[in-house]
């Protein structure tokens, strides 16, 4: 059954709603300042500055040094702590709905005239020249609360205040010095336009969870460009390694070339032309041998700077893997993907849809900068008087009816727009186009670079096969030259010859290889797969 008007608009009804409701509230904030248990371990668990890792030096395999970069390299560990920071970043982010207690303690003064109206209202008598006596009063204040704010951009504040008073009237009024002032109650706004919903409030959040992920496929990238340079360099070494070896053994035959023509010369069957041609030949020999040393004395220097990370003792890194053509399965085409493949597999694809992601969260919420503030008050107290100190369990006592309370409706808006907002929302809306064609260019990039790299692994195919023909055709050359000079037919000098023309297409062939290798190991990043190629996808 309904109840009678005047009964739901009793005084007792709303106090016990308001008390109910008071008393939830101040819980639920108590609560809600409880330390968080998973916040306290993430804090905790955020890792050290990385330190070097310990690994003797000497001679390293390809799949040993690509683990150890990754693990070392001072620059994929930089990043790396990019993606610690931004995880305590999105931590931080969550401390705005993080609930604060609050204190203040205010002693304050005043000596004011007293006009006609307040003295005939106040009283507090006349002096001697029968002028109204000033106002005298002494306030201390003290107020504790617990602030927070809700999600979806509702602030509350509960209190609890205190005061003491003393005053020229209260003497006047027959009243106790000091009289006490106690209050308790909450202050709530709740915004309706601007700054209203939960997907405006948590958009920081939001940002920052988003700045993780890309902190952590930047870390992918990083780790994949530095791994193909590492590569690189490795191949380099190799390439050095085996042009020195070549460029010695053709050294010795062209000094076996010399002493062999000197020899035919001294028999009458060569000129001194010939010998002369030898010497120099010779000479242009071991002087490539002596440039080949110091490239490899340079790459093998250039291949120790990616291990400024390790510990590694004295001693100085070395290739050990044999130069020879990687797999088969590599050289083909058909071993890599798609465009769309490759595209989804690439980092920097995704770093452009998180950022493409971030950049409409922060549209989203310069478009709601622009919306002008409307916000819902509500305030409640409950108040009481005294010679003494009142408690708070006092102030809520059933026999305390005085209570104050107001509803009300704040709007704020610019006066020519908010021009400010209006650029921001401008400004947002560009950089979200822009991120929007960043992708988009990227993808072409990838188009481009696929189909690049479908013709540098048909060239370094056909070039390695073309330098298996020639070898092949020298070996043959050799052989039958060996055969003419063993009947007669042919000399030594020939045969040096043969085998010099031999060593310097195995030098190129060797050249050749490098290449593919290089330009296999160039597809794997164009494709996406160049980590999971060494086991590093994680």
């Amino acid at each position: 059954m309904t109840k009678p008007i005047k009964d739901r608009l009793s005084p007792e009804a709303p106090r016990r709603a308001s008390r109910s409701f008071l008393l939830v509230a101040l819980v639920g904030a108590l609560a809600a300042c409880e330390p968080h248990p998973a916040g306290q371990q993430q804090v905790a668990r955020a890792a050290p500055v990385p330190q070097k890792i310990k690994a003797s030096a000497g001679p390293i395999s390809l799949a040993s040094f690509a683990k150890i970069l990754s693990a070392a390299d001072e620059a994929i560990l930089a990043q790396g702590l990019e993606v610690q920071i931004a995880e305590q970043t999105a931590l931080a982010a969550t401390g705005a709905f993080e609930p604060e207690f609050y204190a203040t303690l205010d002693r304050s003064g005043q000596t004011a005239q007293t006009s006609a109206s307040e003295f005939l209202s106040q009283g507090g008598g006349t002096g001697s020249s029968g002028e109204p006596l000033p106002y005298e009063e002494l306030e201390v204040e003290g107020r504790v609360g617990i602030e927070f704010l809700d999600r979806t951009g509702i602030s509350v504040d509960l209190f609890y205040e205190m005061s003491s008073v003393r005053n020229s009237l209260q003497a006047t009024a027959n009243r106790p010095t000091p009289e006490y002032f106690g209050a308790a109650g909450l202050e709530v706004r709740a915004p309706l336009l601007r700054n209203a919903g939960r997907a405006v409030n948590t958009s920081n959040e939001v940002v920052a969870s988003i700045e993780t992920k890309i902190a952590r496929e930047t870390v992918r990238l990083v780790t994949s460009q530095r791994l193909f340079d590492g590569i690189s360099t490795y191949l380099m070494v190799q390439r050095a390694r085996a042009q020195l070896d070549s460029r010695r053994r053709v050294a010795a035959l062209a000094r076996r070339l010399q002493t062999e023509m000197s020899s035919q010369v001294d028999q009458g069957l060569r000129s001194q032309t010939e010998l002369i041609e030898a010497t120099a030949q010779r000479v242009q020999r071991e002087s490539a041998v002596t440039l080949a040393e110091r490239e490899l004395a340079e790459r093998i220097g250039a291949f120790q700077i990616y291990f400024s990370g390790v510990d590694g003792g004295s001693g100085r890194w070395q290739p050990t893997d044999s130069l020879a053509p990687v797999p088969a399965r590599y050289v083909a085409r058909s071993s890599y993907g798609s465009l769309d493949q490759a595209f989804a597999r690439r980092p920097e694809a995704r770093i452009n849809a998180l950022r493409l992601e971030r950049e409409e969260v922060l549209r989203l919420v310069a478009e709601n900068r622009t919306l002008p503030q409307a916000d819902l008050v509500f305030d409640y107290r409950k108040t009481q008087l005294d010679d003494d100190y009142v408690p708070f369990r006092d102030i809520y006592s059933r026999s305390n009816p005085y209570e104050t309370w107001r509803v009300g409706f704040e709007y704020r808006r610019g006066i020519y727009g908010d021009r400010a907002a209006q650029a921001e929302l401008k400004a947002a809306e560009l950089r979200e186009a822009q991120a929007e064609l960043a992708m988009s260019a990227f993808r072409q990039r990838v188009a481009s670079e696929l189909n690049g790299i479908s013709s540098i692994l048909s060239r370094a195919r056909e070039s390695l096969a073309q330098q298996e023909r020639m070898i092949h055709a020298q070996r043959q050359l050799l052989d039958a030259e060996r055969t003419a000079a063993e009947n007669g037919q042919s000399s030594q000098v020939e045969v040096i010859s043969r085998q010099i023309n031999l060593a310097l297409a195995q030098e190129q062939r060797a050249d050749t290889i490098v290449q593919l290798n290089l330009a296999t190991f160039l597809a794997s990043q164009v494709d996406g797969t160049l980590l999971e190629r060494f086991g590093l996808a994680n």
